[in-house]
């Protein structure tokens, strides 16, 4: 599973269906894509007093339901020269993708409409606007958990162990069970330091990577590119706390990668074992992808 996952995840392009204009546009970064419909809007020419639309599908790759789905549509010319007024938007929920015997088949949407009733038109155009950009913007909750284990708990190095237990260890992508999501955890360092008795400090270098092409937001915090972190040990009471930090609390997370260093005292239960750690991440996640170049072409529409 961790093997499809990875392949998955890695790749992080545009797919552009080849053929002849008008095409569909489909992304691909993990989580949810989107699907723009072939003709809609026309990619080549849209001519004066021409009606189109914007017809998309969402594609959900995870094996949940995800509630909170916001899709976007606007353009870049002025409203006085009709076309789409202002961001048109809609909200939704997706179904949640099938997964059986470490294999996902995504869930696809029925046809999400722009506008809902009637198209959009544009009058005015060929001479102070000669083409436009039309955008379609996604965001969705993209909260996820990765589990790393197995990771070695002991007093010190002194202590021997019927199994490989390093008071420091480094965990790859094959160490970490992961949601499949666009944010993934790329590598864990941890770093066990004794402070006497059975007491010691953990230590955890947390390696986030954006595997796709969007970009980490926070709704409720103004779209700022801030994301949660909360980091425990399972079996082992702990208290992680994590930084650098944004003043909301937050990471700033505006990087293809980001680096969390996150530290608690525990106390061990016993002079060693092996347990598990949970990192769950908590963020929206953004996709913005143009129609660019769309040339605008006054009359001759019939």
């Amino acid at each position: 599973m961790r093997g499809a996952i990875a392949i998955f995840l890695s790749v992080v392009l545009v797919l552009v269906i080849s053929g002849c204009q008008p095409q569909e546009i489909v992304t691909n970064y993990g989580g949810v894509d989107l699907k723009i419909l072939e003709g809609t809007p026309p990619r080549d020419q849209i001519f004066d007093g021409q009606p189109f639309n914007i017809v998309v599908q969402l594609i959900n790759s995870l094996p949940r339901r995800i509630n909170d789905v916001s899709l976007c549509v606007w353009d870049e010319i002025t409203e006085s020269a009709g076309g789409i007024p202002g961001k048109q938007c809609t909200s939704l929920s997706l179904n949640p993708a099938v997964e059986y015997e470490g294999d996902v088949t995504p869930e696809i949407s029925e046809s999400i409409r722009f506008p809902e009733g009637g198209s959009y038109v544009y009058s005015g155009v060929g001479e102070d606007y000669k083409s436009t950009n039309i955008h379609v913007d996604l965001v969705y909750p993209a909260d996820n958990t990765a589990i790393v284990f197995p990771v070695c708990f002991k007093e010190n190095d002194e202590v021997e162990t019927p199994f490989p237990c390093e008071l420091r260890e480094v965990f790859s992508p094959n160490d970490i069970d992961s949601d499949i999501a666009p944010i993934i955890i790329d590598k864990v360092e941890k770093v066990i330091t004794p402070s006497g008795g059975n007491e010691n400090q953990v230590i955890l270098d947390i390696y986030l990577k954006n595997s796709g092409m969007g970009e980490v937001i926070s709704r409720e915090l103004n779209n700022k590119n801030l994301m949660k972190i909360e980091v425990e040990s399972i079996g082992t009471p702990s208290n992680f706390e994590c930084f650098p930090l944004s003043s909301e609390g937050f990471i700033d997370f505006k990087e293809s990668t980001r680096k969390i260093t996150c530290r608690s005292q525990v106390t061990l239960g016993q002079p060693f074992y092996q347990e598990s750690i949970r990192i769950n991440l908590f963020y929206d996640y953004k996709i913005s992808q143009p129609i660019r170049n769309i040339k605008l072409t006054k009359g001759g529409f019939r």
